[in-house]
């Protein structure tokens, strides 16, 4: 089983940001199919990455509403 800090690693290490299409489909961007791939995985164990900038992530994850993450440096 993997652990939830192994999944927070796939959601806070990568360039992927959720966008919405002009069908206002929920899409996932990057400039690598492999961290698309990393965080639909993170995703599909219930850890779902809701929002990126350059220095902030909103997570939602079981049992916790909205887990707020800031980049540092």
């Amino acid at each position: 089983m993997i652990a939830k800090d192994t999944i927070l690693s796939f959601l806070l290490c990568n360039n992927v940001t959720p966008v919405q299409n002009e069908k206002d489909e929920r899409q996932l961007e990057a400039s690598s199919p492999d961290e698309i791939a990393l965080v639909m995985q993170a995703e599909s164990m219930g850890i779902k990455l809701l929002n990126r900038t350059e220095k902030k992530f909103t997570l939602q994850a079981p049992k916790i509403t909205e887990e707020k993450f800031q980049l540092q440096g």
